[in-house]
């Protein structure tokens, strides 16, 4: 019988420890070491959580303009944005179409018919 010879996982093994050594020793101690004594600093403003509001279009749809600019105040009623009427016109007319074609195809029973005869 001939003797088969199987890879030696120790290779991988080794491999592993020195990936694992240098991820977490070599960055870790980096890490630990470096001085990191600067922040970059932005300006900003605090607003109340109560003050946002959230628009939503029951349907969804292409916003087409927006009528309103950041920090403006609104009153109930105003108008935000304008949507594309694309979409609501496309279904008008295939509503519109199956209403046409549903009014209009209706069989017509002419009494002389031999079919409908009894």
């Amino acid at each position: 019988m001939a003797k088969t010879n199987k890879p030696s996982p120790k290779p991988v093994a080794l491999m592993g420890y020195v990936l694992i050594f240098i991820t977490f020793g070599v960055f870790g101690g980096w890490a630990a070491v470096a001085k990191l004594d600067s922040a970059v600093v932005a300006p900003g403003t605090i607003s109340l959580e109560g003050n946002r509001r959230v628009v939503q279009h029951f349907e969804g749809g292409i916003v087409d303009e927006i009528l309103v600019q950041e920090a403006i105040s609104v009153n109930e009623g105003d108008i935000l944005l304008r949507l594309n009427s694309i979409e609501a016109r496309s279904n008008l007319e295939v509503f519109q179409l199956v209403w046409m074609l549903r009014t209009w195809s209706r069989p017509v029973f002419w009494p002389s018919a031999p079919s409908l005869r009894r």
